[in-house]
C-alpha cells in the first residue's frame, strides 16, 4: 500500500502533478476514460472537508501522458485549521470500478503572512 505526506499553508493554492506509470514497462499509464477521486478528512470517521475529483474539476487527467493534476484553491485551504488531516485517493476505471492508489496525511501550517 502506497502512502504520501503532503504539506500546504492555509490560504495557499495547492497544486500537485502525479504521473502514473506501468510498473513493468515504466511507461506512462493511459488514463483515457478514467476518473479520479481524493477526499480529505480530519480522520477517517469525520465529515468530508474537501474532495478533489475529475467531476468537480479539481483533478484533471492527462490521458496518454498518464498525468493527474490536482488543485485545491486558496479559499478552500483556508477551510483547514492548522494540523494533520487524512486522505485517500482512487482511480475510477472506464467500467466505473474504483482502484485504490494511495493514502496519507496532509500537514496544514498557518502562515505568518496574512493571505
Amino acid at each position: 500500500m502506497a502512502s504520501a505526506t503532503l504539506q500546504v499553508y492555509r490560504g495557499e493554492a495547492f497544486r500537485v502533478r502525479l504521473t502514473l506509470k506501468n510498473s513493468v514497462t515504466g511507461l506512462p499509464m493511459n488514463l483515457t476514460g478514467y476518473g479520479y477521486k481524493m477526499q480529505f478528512r480530519i480522520d477517517e470517521n469525520q465529515d468530508l472537508l474537501v474532495e478533489v475529483s475529475d467531476t468537480n474539476g479539481r483533478a484533471v487527467l492527462g490521458g496518454i501522458a498518464g498525468t493527474i493534476d490536482l488543485t485545491i484553491n486558496g479559499v478552500d485551504t483556508k477551510l483547514f485549521n492548522e494540523g494533520v488531516y487524512t486522505f485517500d485517493a482512487f482511480l475510477r476505471d472506464p467500467g466505473s470500478e474504483y482502484i485504490f492508489l494511495f493514502d496519507g496525511s496532509l500537514i496544514v501550517q498557518e502562515t505568518r503572512t496574512n493571505l
